[in-house]
């Protein structure tokens, strides 16, 4: 089944049900549809004056928030597709946008080289997390919410782990050779998967900051990286026109053994 009425899709996102599904477009608006009809059920415009990055669901499907070019991110209302809070503060794009896993904060990264933490509830800016050198491509929480990953265009080509409360770096991941793209915890939160444009993604050690190995078999941009709710599998997406699936299986190599390509 497709679903086809934006012009670029930039993003999709399944809801907590897997009922619905929301993309988000370059066409300035987001969409939520029907999966097993394949039918708009809403659209979200009229809120955002430029791209749509990114849309998420948030953890309990009542709210999709979306990042846009325009500076904003905007908090809707699934059920009404009316815009419940507009998140200003960024001072350039902000290139994406999403949810704790328990919904109770919200992190925005920027081209104005931060990330911002947000209340879910009472909206308010909690703290910003500077450190990089460019534009903040990417973040991901950790499952228990205690640690953030943000992948960057700095010239170091790194990740950071930064300390939530503090919004402090905890560990600085470096070892690609170009922008990090995309990032992703392991459902157990003791590894972090970065997506480059380097054409490789990268395991992570989160205590020690270490490169496990590294998955090496796109010939483009590797722009999207995430774990299997299991974590027993790992899935890369490409400018190369390729998903590729990957085995944790194969990722058990030998202590000390650094950058094993993928199978």
């Amino acid at each position: 089944m497709s679903f086809s009425s934006h012009r670029a899709v930039a993003s999709a996102r399944f809801s907590p049900d897997n009922k619905m599904l929301v993309t988000g477009s370059w066409d300035n608006s987001a969409k939520i549809w029907d999966v097993e009809t394949g039918r708009v059920v809403r659209k979200l415009a009229g809120g955002h004056e430029s791209l749509v990055n990114t849309a998420v669901f948030s953890p309990d499907g009542t709210l999709v928030l979306t990042a846009s070019d325009d500076g904003t991110a905007i908090l809707w209302n699934v059920a009404t597709g009316k815009v419940v809070k507009i998140l200003k503060g960024h001072t350039d794009r902000v290139r994406s946008a999403t949810f704790s896993s328990d919904g109770s904060m919200m992190v925005t990264t920027s081209s104005d080289k931060t990330a911002r933490l947000w209340d879910s509830k009472t909206y308010e800016l909690l703290r910003e997390f500077k450190g990089h050198e460019f534009a903040v491509v990417c973040a991901e929480f950790s499952p228990d919410g205690t640690l953030l990953v943000t992948g960057s265009e700095d010239q170091n080509n790194q990740a950071l782990i930064w300390d939530v409360a503090t919004a402090t770096v905890q560990k600085k991941l470096n070892g690609h050779t170009s922008s990090v793209m995309s990032v992703s915890f392991s459902s157990d939160g003791t590894r972090v998967l970065t997506g480059s444009q380097d054409q490789s993604a990268k395991l992570w050690d989160t205590k020690k900051g270490k490169e496990i190995l590294t998955l090496s078999r796109h010939t483009e941009d590797v722009t999207s990286v995430t774990f299997s709710p299991d974590g027993h599998q790992v899935l890369t997406g490409s400018r190369d026109g390729t998903a590729i699936i990957w085995l944790s299986q194969q990722w058990k190599v030998p202590d000390g053994v650094v950058g094993a390509s993928g199978p």
